[in-house]
């Protein structure tokens, strides 16, 4: 499997061919943030650019949100397909997506019908121009919400399934998609702040497609649910579960098994958080497991 090269590579050679094309993704990210800055403010105005800066906090804490979603649910993906229990990280996988999109949806619907009033929350004293524009901006945003954040998760599982440099293609082209359509509709064809937000919604929603097009069937490591031969130990959990309350019955299961690996990480963090805050020298420092945290003292 594809996650099998951070069992085998040098540790050398792994970080490099990890870090080398995040790196490069974060270069092209900073140069289309300020391609999208100039065709705003140079096409639309200072109002649109003023919106839109108020508006990208919002936004990117919902994206933030997500990513943390995704980076938690990686390590519980990364220790089930060390473990080759390649059937649990598929679960955990597709359920952390439904998760995503569920409440992307439910924040995307406050948005859109709360935008008036976040705007003006948080742009006390701004024009009606630019308030109309951060309104525009956010609903735009909004009604494309349930997918947007599922591109930042499937980026992180990406690279734990080892394809690090198809996220990074993924990343510079719906980056590249993006500038292009600012191009044609703010530039050639004139239009407001509503095709900005429109364009980086559509590249976003393009890059979710095309990544979860990638994780059907055995693919990936990690394939999504429903594909040939995975969730064999979901399926035997639920063999008790009968009728209609089959789908009830599996979330509760899956969200149940989730949320005690994620307390017992967290026990796990505390406990060694208290034990390295009484400074204990390097080779007094406490082993953790995947059971409990065991001091080991020599």
């Amino acid at each position: 499997m594809n996650s099998e090269v951070f069992a085998t590579l040098a540790p050398t050679k792994l970080f490099w061919r990890c870090a080398l094309p995040s790196m490069i993704t974060m270069v092209f990210g900073a140069l289309y943030q300020i391609a999208d800055g100039i065709f705003v403010g140079r096409f639309i105005g200072e109002d649109a650019l003023a919106a839109v800066n108020l508006i990208m906090p919002i936004i990117m804490m919902v994206f933030a949100f997500s990513n943390m979603l995704a980076t938690g649910a990686s390590v519980r993906i990364a220790v089930f397909l060390g473990e080759k229990k390649r059937a649990e990280a598929a679960q955990v996988f597709s359920f952390i997506l439904k998760t995503i999109f569920f409440v992307s949806l439910i924040l995307g619907l406050i948005g859109f019908f709360f935008a008036e009033s976040f705007v003006r929350l948080l742009s006390p004293g701004a024009s009606e121009t630019a308030i109309k524009y951060g309104i525009t901006y956010i609903r735009i945003y909004a009604v494309f919400s349930s997918l947007l954040p599922i591109y930042f998760a499937t980026d992180n599982f990406l690279r734990l399934c080892g394809k690090e440099k198809v996220s990074m293609w993924l990343g510079i082209g719906t980056q590249g998609i993006n500038i292009i359509l600012d191009a044609i509709l703010i530039a050639g064809l004139g239009q407001g702040v509503w095709a900005a937000a429109f364009t980086s919604c559509l590249a976003i929603v393009l890059g979710s497609v095309i990544s979860l097009w990638m994780f059907r069937g055995n693919c990936f490591s990690v394939p999504l649910s429903g594909a040939a031969d995975t969730h064999l130990a979901a399926q035997r959990s639920l063999a008790d579960c009968g009728g209609g309350q089959r789908g009830k019955c599996r979330f509760s299961r899956i969200f149940s098994l989730n949320a005690e690996n994620e307390l017992k990480d967290g026990q796990r963090s505390f406990s060694f958080w208290i034990l390295t805050k009484k400074r204990l020298p390097f080779e007094r420092q406490p082993l953790l497991t995947d059971r409990a945290t065991v001091p080991i003292f020599k």
